[in-house]
C-alpha cells in the first residue's frame, strides 16, 4: 500500500495530468489505431498508458516529456497485444506509416488542434470548416446551407484566419 507522503507529492500533477488527459486520449487512440483495428483496444491500449504514466508521474518533469512516454507506450503496448494475440479476426494490426514516429506525433497533435480550434469557433464556421474538411465544395455548402456563394466564400475566409490564430496559440500555450 502507498505511503501518504507519496500520494501527497502526486497531488500536485493531478491536474496537468487531467488536463493532459483530457486533451490528448482521442490523439493517442486514433495513433494505436494505426497498429490495432479494434477501436475499444486502443482505447485500452491509451488508458493503460495514461495509468502506466500516473504510477511513475514524478519521474517525467515536463508536458513534452510525459507526452513522449504516452506515445511509447500505447506504441510498444499496442504491438505487443498484436504479437501475443493469436486471434486473428477480432484484431487486424495495420502497418504503421513508414514516417518516423515523431512525423506521427506531430500529425496527431495538429489534428487535435485543429478539432479543438474548430469547436471554438462560432456554430457558423465551424459548420463550413467541417464541410471543407469533409471534401464538399463552396457551391455545394452554399446549396447545403442555404447561404450565398459570398457569404460561404467571406465566413469560410474569417474562420480559416480565426482558426490560424486559434491554433497558433495553442501551440505556443502547450510548447513553448
Amino acid at each position: 500500500m502507498p505511503d501518504k507522503k507519496h500520494i501527497g507529492k502526486k497531488e500536485k500533477f493531478r491536474e496537468s495530468f487531467e488536463r493532459l488527459y483530457d486533451s490528448h486520449f482521442p490523439i493517442l487512440c486514433m495513433y494505436v489505431q494505426r497498429f490495432v483495428a479494434d477501436r475499444e483496444l486502443c482505447a485500452d491500449i491509451v488508458q493503460d498508458s495514461f495509468a502506466m504514466l500516473w504510477r511513475d508521474i514524478e519521474k517525467y518533469d515536463s508536458p513534452k516529456t510525459r507526452l513522449q512516454f504516452l506515445y511509447t507506450a500505447s506504441r510498444n503496448t499496442a504491438l505487443n497485444q498484436i504479437r501475443h494475440d493469436n486471434v486473428k479476426h477480432s484484431i487486424s494490426p495495420l502497418q504503421p506509416e513508414e514516417n518516423p514516429i515523431e512525423l506521427e506525433i506531430i500529425e496527431n497533435e495538429v489534428k487535435g488542434m485543429l478539432w479543438r480550434g474548430i469547436a471554438s469557433l462560432p456554430e457558423r464556421y465551424a459548420e463550413i470548416i467541417s464541410m471543407t474538411l469533409e471534401g464538399y465544395s463552396l457551391h455545394e455548402i452554399s446549396e447545403m446551407t442555404g447561404r450565398s456563394l459570398q457569404t460561404v466564400k467571406n465566413n469560410k475566409t474569417i474562420a480559416l484566419n480565426t482558426l490560424r490564430d486559434i491554433i497558433e496559440g495553442d501551440y505556443r500555450r502547450e510548447w513553448i
